[in-house]
């Protein structure tokens, strides 16, 4: 266990009875920021997110059947219809690409002095 977590568990016992959320608030300041949710922070609603990506496939089919119907199996051939077949196929070119590629997003990794409430 970390020794900033047992001076807290210390701090929290010299304090028997806590009614209120703000007494906790004001012992967490002790140890560090604090990130409430909702204010400082959220959390993600991944089953809606889960069904936006499934009317977004279901909008490609769409685009893909269409360009079928209007232009032919081998629309997708065509220079013409690049970004419809970018956009079907989820295909990226040189020029379109990230020059962070080897970038590692740091963002779900806990700071030591943030308490998340």
């Amino acid at each position: 266990m970390k020794s900033s977590n047992i001076r807290f568990e210390k701090d929290i016992r010299k304090k028997p009875v806590i009614i209120h959320k703000e007494e906790y608030y004001e012992l967490y300041r002790l140890h560090g920021e604090i990130k409430k949710l909702g204010e400082d922070w959220n959390t993600l609603d991944i089953k809606s997110l889960e069904e936006y990506y499934k009317k977004v496939e279901a909008k490609k089919q769409d685009v893909n059947n269409l360009m079928k119907k209007q232009f032919g199996d081998d629309w997708s051939l065509n220079e013409e219809f690049r970004w419809y077949k970018d956009l079907v196929h989820n295909e990226t070119h040189p020029e379109q690409e990230s020059d962070h590629e080897d970038f590692a997003c740091d963002c779900n990794e806990e700071e030591a002095n943030n308490i998340l409430v």
